[in-house]
C-alpha cells in the first residue's frame, strides 16, 4: 500500500492514459507475481469485469482480454496495442 498522496498521484495519471494504456499497465505490474484474469485487471482499475470489457470493446480492439491471462499471451497482447 502506497501513501494516500501516491495513490491520489497514481490514480490521477492513469485517467489520462487511454484503457488499453491502463490495462497494460496493470498487467505488467500483475504478471511478475501471479497470472492475472480480467477480473483482477478490473479490479486493480476499479471497475466491473463487464466495464472493462465494455470499454476495450469501444476501442475496437479486436484482440480484447477474455478470461484468463497466461504470461505470455498476455504479454503479446500488450505488445500489440
Amino acid at each position: 500500500m502506497l501513501a494516500p498522496q501516491f495513490e491520489y498521484k497514481l490514480k490521477e495519471g492513469q485517467t489520462k492514459q487511454s484503457i488499453l494504456e491502463q490495462v497494460k499497465w496493470v498487467l505488467k505490474r500483475l504478471l511478475p507475481g501471479s497470472r492475472p484474469d480480467l477480473l483482477m485487471v478490473a479490479k486493480e482499475l476499479g471497475m466491473s469485469e463487464r466495464t472493462l470489457q465494455r470499454r476495450i470493446t469501444d476501442k475496437g480492439t479486436k484482440e480484447a482480454p477474455s478470461g484468463n491471462f497466461s504470461t505470455k499471451p498476455a504479454m503479446n497482447w500488450s505488445d500489440n496495442t
